[in-house]
């Protein structure tokens, strides 16, 4: 009996010096962890979730497995994680893009902070101010010069109503007093081809612009960092050029379903560390133009709350209504 009951201690203590009994072997499993991005793959989020892989499996000493679960705007999956067991098996890519959804669709999109669990922030990036070199500007205050010339006549492109894209040339009109003609198109790729003919004026790029601007077919006016950023190191933060307000951070991470364990959670959060060391997530994040930052599950909830607030104020400020 004694034999008995000091082998039950010992692997009770054993258990719990690992981390909590079953969701720990659940994680400890052989089914390979789902990664799930909720874009289309060979885009920016599939090409930047895919450098975390090796990292990750090295870390987890399992297979990860991406899978694109596409549509809506990025709902549809993360409404599959929201359905996932939460044990540590399935986790999905979130961007600052889901932030902006919610925010101005919350009746059809996911609250990130409500619906699942943070995992850890991925990277960080900036926005750049770009223009039509057609416009003939290449300073700022020319541009908000020439904007005052011509109320509404200056056109911006977003990669659609209630964007990221979109929320920044607001905050641009609530810091320049400018009014501008919203023009929304699918996507960056679709708006640059327009920006360089003339036939919009200005659009808020994500960093991987940069070699457009490099050889002038854009200019770029400004970022929304608040120091200069590595892949645009020409280009002042707009926060220095007299707006500083237009401060802005483009970020990625990680979440989990709601309800998963806090000792899954710090296991992931431990491997996402280490992944982003690895040499192929530093140069496929230098290649997108963000910056690995890491840092506790914590990290990620207030970020995705300082969005929901900056959002929200914005859609009242600005009186904007959108479509479900």
């Amino acid at each position: 009996m004694r034999i008995w009951i000091w082998r039950a201690f010992t692997w009770l203590a054993l258990v719990a010096a690992l981390g909590g009994g079953a969701s720990w072997a659940q994680l400890r499993g052989d089914s390979p962890i789902r990664l799930i991005v909720p874009y289309a793959a060979g885009g920016g989020g599939d090409i930047m979730a895919r450098g975390l892989v090796p990292g990750l499996e090295k870390a987890l000493g399992r297979t990860v497995v991406v899978e694109n679960v596409t549509g809506a705007t990025g709902t549809i999956g993360l409404q599959r994680t929201i359905q996932a067991p939460p044990d540590g098996t399935t986790i999905v890519y979130v961007t600052a893009v889901n932030t902006a959804n919610a925010a101005s669709r919350p009746q059809s999109n996911v609250n990130l902070n409500r619906d699942l669990t943070a995992v850890g922030q991925i990277a960080q990036s900036v926005f750049v101010l770009a223009v039509s070199p057609k416009l003939g500007v290449d300073n700022l205050k020319d541009f908000i010069a020439l904007g005052k010339k011509k109320p509404g006549g200056i056109r911006f492109g977003s990669t659609g109503p209630g964007s990221n894209h979109h929320f920044l040339a607001e905050m641009f009109k609530s810091a320049t007093g400018l009014e501008m003609t919203h023009i929304p198109y699918r996507g960056e790729a679709a708006a640059t081809p327009d920006l360089m003919a003339g036939r919009i004026d200005m659009m808020f790029y994500t960093a991987s612009i940069a070699p457009y601007i490099e050889d002038k077919r854009l200019i770029g006016l400004g970022v929304t960092s608040a120091e200069p950023w590595f892949s645009l190191p020409n280009i002042k933060p707009l926060s220095q050029l007299g707006l500083p307000t237009m401060a802005y951070t483009g970020w990625n991470g990680l979440m989990a379903p709601k309800n998963t364990p806090p000792e899954i959670i710090a296991t992931l959060n431990k491997a996402l560390a280490s992944a982003l060391k690895s040499e192929t997530a530093q140069r496929t994040f230098r290649l997108s133009g963000f910056k690995a930052v890491g840092g506790p599950p914590e990290a990620l909830t207030q970020q995705i709350d300082s969005d929901a607030k900056l959002f929200d104020r914005l859609i009242r400020e600005q009186h904007l209504t959108f479509d479900r």
